[in-house]
């Protein structure tokens, strides 16, 4: 028996997971304020397209059921914040399993 190792379980790897997608979320939300800001973004890294992917499938069924709130020129897309906030009380969830 390893004493300095926790144990693999699932609810690690689970954990694990749902901080690689956060992770990915928030990236995306730093890459798209570069990018509205005139920076340049290179979409065609691969890198950058696993992290716009990931991002993407799991903030979209948020986008489809909330509508992005405007103040005036400017839109505030909601979606990936309240994909945070569900992600993190998910990983607290499985985390405890």
């Amino acid at each position: 028996m390893n004493l300095f190792y926790p144990p693999i379980t699932l609810g690690f790897i689970l954990a694990d997971i749902i901080g690689l997608v956060m992770l990915c979320i928030f990236a995306d939300i730093i890459m798209s304020w570069i990018y509205s800001a005139g920076g340049r973004v290179p979409l065609y890294n691969p890198i950058i397209r696993f992290v716009r992917k990931v991002s993407k499938s799991a903030t979209d069924p948020l986008r489809k059921a909330l509508p992005v709130l405007q103040f005036g020129a400017v839109g505030l897309d909601l979606a990936p914040m309240i994909a945070l906030m569900l992600l993190g009380f998910l990983q607290r969830i499985v985390d405890g399993i």
